[in-house]
């Protein structure tokens, strides 16, 4: 080994071992909403962009990056609608 080799070698073994950031998979990616019954805030992590452009552009800021995509915005609850009954389509009459 030459001496700049050696140097590079005693450089890489005194570095401490970082773990490398994989990347995550599609399956990995999801969005969740919390929040519960006694608080009036919820909590909304997501990693698509349209949500996390969606929740800015309504004012919200992240509280937490999680450095792989994903951000967390708390917001009041009442910006979560229930889930609805799928509406019945009416049929209409033939004239």
């Amino acid at each position: 080994m030459t001496s700049t080799e050696e140097r590079r070698e005693r450089k890489r073994a005194l570095e401490p071992k970082v773990p490398r950031q994989r990347r995550l998979e599609r399956h990995e990616k999801e969005t969740l909403i919390r929040f519960d019954q006694a608080g009036d805030e919820a909590w909304v992590f997501t990693y698509e962009r349209p949500w996390q452009r969606h929740l800015q552009e309504l004012g919200f800021k992240p509280v937490m990056d999680n450095g792989f995509g994903g951000l967390e915005f708390e917001l009041p609850k009442k910006y979560i609608r229930k889930p609805q009954p799928p509406r019945r389509r009416r049929e209409v009459a033939d004239v």
